[in-house]
């Protein structure tokens, strides 16, 4: 799995945005970001191979556990930039 990770910059406290990178296959149902994404997990913007995927038909966040709601491709990819707490 490659995961970077960016921060917005600033001090460490809520409104930094993330940018991380998930090389994913078809055995991944949950990928684990570093933070809790902000707005009770509403606060993000998630790609899969470069699709903009629709929060709570195509996945669904828990604090800071990312979950998909159908069978990922091997050698894909999901990018996530969030909001974090």
């Amino acid at each position: 799995q490659k995961k970077v990770t960016k921060d917005g910059g600033g001090g460490g406290g809520m409104g930094n945005i993330i940018h991380q990178i998930f090389s994913t296959s078809s055995a991944t149902t949950t990928v684990t970001l570093t933070y809790n994404v902000a707005g009770n997990g509403a606060c993000i913007w998630l790609r899969y191979n470069g699709q903009m995927q629709s929060h709570g038909q195509q996945y669904t966040v828990s604090g800071k556990i990312v979950s998909f709601t159908f069978t990922l491709d091997d050698s894909s990819e999901v990018e996530v930039t969030y909001v974090r707490t």
